[in-house]
């Protein structure tokens, strides 16, 4: 995309001078100072393969690069994330409407079109709109899967487009994509985001105890789902507590470790009452009676005086 490549060689430059670094020690194996000024003038339009040349010369990842530029798109980028909450919420109409919006695509950068593609996509499965196998196979293109693990990096849209893949495989039986997300959580260095994607940690967590979960892994279940609850006890995200603690309570309970089992429960039913969604208070309500053969407010009144809120 023309527009990308004219903004690419700005961002470009913008480096280099930041670096204190001249355009010849930029182009020094690179290309010749002409073919430089050319791309700077917009005569020739740069390549990516040529961006990397200059990235390993500055330094830095692509991937770095690729991001730092669209900061300044942050704008777009907040409308796109938008979408992707509304879908969340379920309030598919609202999110439909706001894709509509977006009528020119090759105006938009590279990351913010990548994280489009992916809310349509993920707005088409939860509609039913495409098959399962549909959306795996969008997905599995639009982050280059299962040839990204091999990544030393992964973006906000590798990270939500794996989970979701993961929970597709995982009801096949199949536990690749969420293997990649373990090896994600337990590397340090992996994930590339910003102080308002860290959320998405959290939902890491939650999708990879999920799996493991209903491929009754619980000693793993329980060891990511305790780790995840640390991390959201740590930086103060409560939206994914209440899975974690539904699974701790969970394999607690395979594990035969009964004194965990009420008490995360308990933990589960608090967290959820906290949001004041009725919908998902009916949801965990339900699901807590179900596995544990129990009524919820029941055990919350037998456990007051044990269990102290964390």
């Amino acid at each position: 995309m023309e527009i990308d490549r004219k903004r690419y060689i700005y961002h470009l430059d913008d480096i280099r001078q930041k670096k204190n670094m001249t355009v010849a020690e930029l182009c020094d194996g690179v290309c010749s100072e002409r073919q430089y000024r050319k791309y700077l003038s917009g005569t020739n339009n740069i390549s990516d393969a040529r961006i990397t040349e200059f990235c390993d010369v500055l330094g830095i990842s692509t991937r770095d690069f690729y991001y730092s530029i669209n900061t300044a798109d942050i704008y777009e980028y907040k409308k796109v994330e938008n979408i992707y909450n509304l879908i969340l919420e379920k309030k598919y109409e609202e999110a439909n409407e706001k894709m509509s919006e977006f009528k020119d695509r090759d105006q938009m950068t590279t990351q913010n079109a990548k994280y489009l593609a992916y809310c349509e996509a993920r707005y088409r499965f939860e509609l039913k709109i495409d098959y399962v196998d549909e959306t795996h196979k969008t997905l599995s293109e639009l982050i280059n899967y299962p040839a990204c693990s091999n990544n030393t990096v992964f973006d906000i849209v590798d990270v939500i487009s794996l989970i979701t893949i993961s929970k597709i495989e995982t009801k096949a039986g199949k536990d690749d994509a969420m293997n990649v997300l373990i090896h994600i959580l337990t590397t340090d260095g992996l994930l590339y985001l910003s102080a308002d994607t860290r959320q998405v940690i959290p939902t890491i967590y939650s999708s990879v105890g999920l799996s493991l979960g209903r491929m009754k892994r619980y000693e793993e279940c329980l060891k990511v789902s305790k780790e995840g609850l640390e991390y959201c006890n740590l930086y103060n995200f409560s939206k994914s507590k209440t899975w974690l603690y539904y699974f701790v309570a969970l394999a607690s309970k395979h594990l035969g470790l009964t004194s965990e089992v009420e008490k995360n429960a308990v933990y589960c039913m608090c967290n959820v009452i906290s949001t004041q969604r009725e919908r998902d208070i009916k949801t965990f309500y339900n699901l807590l009676l179900k596995d544990f053969n129990k009524d919820p407010f029941q055990m919350i009144l037998e456990n007051k005086h044990n269990v102290l809120p964390e």
